[in-house]
């Protein structure tokens, strides 16, 4: 993957998406985060840091694709 991502999700369960901004095509998921609603997204660089609604944090690898930790 190159370049930037749009990050995404569609509703309640569903998995945070990444997507290529110039198509909108998704590009991979990210599951995992599918307990609650996701509420809050933050990143920098090749990191993202997703909060869910039943408090769980979880931090994700862009580049891997990948959940690095979560609590």
């Amino acid at each position: 993957m190159a370049g930037d991502v749009l990050v995404t999700g569609q509703s309640i369960g569903s998995p945070i998406e990444l997507r290529d901004p110039a198509t909108g095509l998704v590009t991979a998921t990210l599951t995992g985060a599918t307990s609650s609603t996701v509420t809050a997204l933050a990143a920098r660089g090749w990191l993202l840091l997703s909060g869910e609604r039943d408090g769980t944090v979880r931090l994700w690898d862009l580049f891997e694709r990948r959940e690095l930790a979560g609590s």
